[in-house]
């Protein structure tokens, strides 16, 4: 049974239901027709956002207070080091920590500080650290020349590409001659950014998960990675997209305006965890 709801604005009622493709269909539809739609649905999602973030914030909290008691524990009785659970434990509080992390960066992925980057030296400084970390992959970078500086948030879009570079130089274990290419190129509107590796690649089931948040065949995974990457690129104006095959490798390809996002960045008031 489809459970229906109704918000109502000065101009305009948005009448949706369950399923998932029909509301963002006719919502986007409607947005793009009357203002009074647009400004409804911002305001419900930033509602829901700081929402979240606040929720975020105060287990966070807890959570840090937590591990912090451990620690007082553990630094003052050595001795439950040898406790049966004690290291699973701690292990699990340090994964909770990091999910804790990752979800509050996937809150913030639409929030950007916009400055003037080098977006070759910045995957140049990557590549490097990355080379001298993984001495068993080759990695390349080739660049159009006088590709221009774009503006972006350079700290987030880091972000995305080390998870990208980290995922591919994951799927490159035990492959011979394992190599990461990584081409630059400009066609006077966008930059175009192309990762491709020569790793074990995703199967179809994957690839049409890959950016759903928390899906993911990983073991210790937490399915927010790619997800984090995909709002923080289209927060910016772009799109990224993957192409793989098992056995084929795998391409990621993000295309980037030179001029930034369209839209006026906001800020949010609620400090992250």
């Amino acid at each position: 049974m489809n459970t229906n709801t109704t918000y109502q604005t000065d101009n305009a009622t948005i009448h949706t239901t369950d399923s998932a493709s029909i509301c963002k269909i006719n919502v986007q539809e409607l947005m793009d027709a009357e203002p009074a739609v647009k400004a409804l649905v911002e305001h419900i999602t930033d509602t829901n956002t700081l929402t979240t973030r606040k929720m975020m914030h105060e287990i966070g909290n807890a959570v840090t207070l937590i591990n912090s008691s451990l620690q007082i524990i553990e630094a003052s009785h050595p001795e439950v080091r040898d406790f049966k659970y004690w290291s699973s434990t701690m292990n699990d509080l340090k994964y909770l920590i990091s999910l804790l992390a990752e979800i509050s960066q996937f809150n913030t992925g639409n929030i950007l500080s916009l400055s003037e980057t080098n977006i070759v030296e910045l995957i140049k400084s990557l590549t490097s650290s990355f080379t001298t970390l993984n001495e068993d992959i080759s990695i390349s970078l080739t660049a159009d020349d006088l590709i221009p500086d774009i503006l972006c948030d350079k700290t987030k879009l880091k972000q995305v590409l080390i998870n990208i570079i980290k995922n591919a130089s994951e799927a490159l274990e035990n492959i011979t001659d394992a190599k990461i290419d990584i081409s630059v190129t400009f066609n006077h509107k966008d930059i175009c950014i192309v990762i491709a590796d020569n790793g074990c690649g995703i199967n179809a089931e994957q690839l049409d998960t890959i950016f759903t948040p928390m899906v993911t065949y990983k073991k210790y995974g937490s399915g927010l990675g790619l997800p984090i990457s995909k709002k923080i690129i289209e927060a910016h104006g772009g799109s990224i997209s993957v192409k793989s095959a098992p056995h084929q490798g795998t391409v990621f390809t993000i295309q980037l305006p030179v001029t930034g996002p369209k839209t006026e960045t906001k800020h949010p008031v609620i400090s992250d965890f």
